[in-house]
């Protein structure tokens, strides 16, 4: 009876230690509320900063075209700045002037050149450093151009900026950069089917997905030539005599 007893408390000894030790273990490896938040937010930006990486490069160099772009609208010789002067007249000259339709066609060519030249430079193994420098050259005319209007006309240059050059801009180069992302992922496909070990091959519903994704940019770019005609459409007016 005594061995019965003795037996029974052992064992529910035993059993309230691995309790304990189950519970100190849960504890310990259960985070505060507060610290879990945290470490799921960084975790969650660390993430999307690592699968957007060549965006986010892309965006820098865009950004790089513009600040230089400005720099040398500001330190440019006068010779360049009489080049500039009649470049930008007559690019003022035609927005607030020609119709609708040649503003809208401009736009449309301009973005769609662009869009096309990333789409078919993501067919060559090695046009990454041609891909890679159409944001730059973007940007570089952005900022030359902007940096002069507000050099030389001041407050009435960054209105016509702000109405009439940012609102295509901002959304054109978006969709640039998205582009040339796309483009520079293909082309790295194409690099790679040269590598023998690396053994890819480059299936049809790949080139189908690549089309489709450049058919939609183009359709966004579309979007945006509708958007930059309407701006002219209801601002340009305003801005008639500096040209």
């Amino acid at each position: 009876m005594l061995n019965e007893f003795l037996s029974t408390a052992n064992h529910d000894r035993i059993k309230a230690r691995e309790k304990f030790q189950r519970t100190e273990c849960a504890d310990r490896k259960t985070p505060e509320p507060g610290l879990s938040k945290r470490a799921v937010k960084s975790s969650g930006f660390m993430v999307t900063v690592k699968e957007n990486r060549l965006m986010l490069a892309l965006l820098l160099l865009f950004a790089f075209g513009i600040l230089y772009g400005a720099f040398l609208a500001g330190t440019s010789t006068p010779e360049t700045m009489d080049a500039l002067e009649f470049i930008t007249r007559g690019y003022i000259g035609s927005r607030a002037n020609q119709p609708l339709t040649a503003t809208f066609a401009s736009s449309v060519v301009s973005s769609g050149s662009l869009l096309i030249l990333l789409y078919l430079l993501g067919f060559f193994a090695i046009a990454h450093p041609v891909s890679i420098l159409v944001p730059v050259f973007r940007g570089l005319g952005i900022g030359l151009s902007m940096g002069y209007m507000y050099s030389y006309y001041g407050i009435s240059g960054f209105l016509f900026c702000l109405a009439l050059v940012l609102p295509n801009a901002v959304f054109s180069v978006l969709i640039l950069i998205i582009a040339c992302a796309q483009s520079i992922r293909f082309s790295n496909i194409f690099l790679s089917i040269l590598i023998p070990e690396a053994k890819i091959c480059i299936s049809p519903k790949i080139l189908q997905t690549y089309c489709i994704r450049f058919l939609i940019l183009l359709c966004a770019g579309l979007g945006v030539s509708i958007l930059d005609t309407a701006c002219v459409a209801v601002f340009a007016r305003f801005f008639s005599g500096m040209s």
